[in-house]
């Protein structure tokens, strides 16, 4: 996992294998706002349904394709207080989306 912003430890040391309680300790250890956080299935796809309360209506959210891309935001300004289904999903995307419609 790749945190992308201020943080008190190095995130990167976590793996790209990582459990998604694992990449919530990432986030409680950064600072700062937006975050930015990459990594790798399965731990990122669990990570994303996990973080927020409802779940992205895109159809490609549970499983989670490579590339794909959560924007979530959080009703809290200290990142040790976000928890599992507290972010809120404001866009979903997955690379295929991104191609011209035909």
């Amino acid at each position: 996992v790749f945190a992308f912003r201020s943080f008190s430890r190095p995130c990167w040391r976590l793996g790209w294998f990582s459990e998604a309680e694992t990449i919530l300790s990432c986030l409680h250890a950064c600072a700062g706002s937006p975050v930015m956080l990459i990594g790798h299935n399965p731990g990122i796809s669990d990570f994303a349904n996990r973080i927020v309360a409802e779940p992205s209506k895109h159809e490609r959210f549970w499983d989670y394709p490579t590339g794909a891309t959560l924007i979530a935001q959080f009703p809290m300004d200290d990142w040790t207080q976000v928890g599992f289904g507290t972010g809120e999903v404001v866009d979903f995307i997955v690379p295929r989306d991104l191609l011209p419609v035909e």
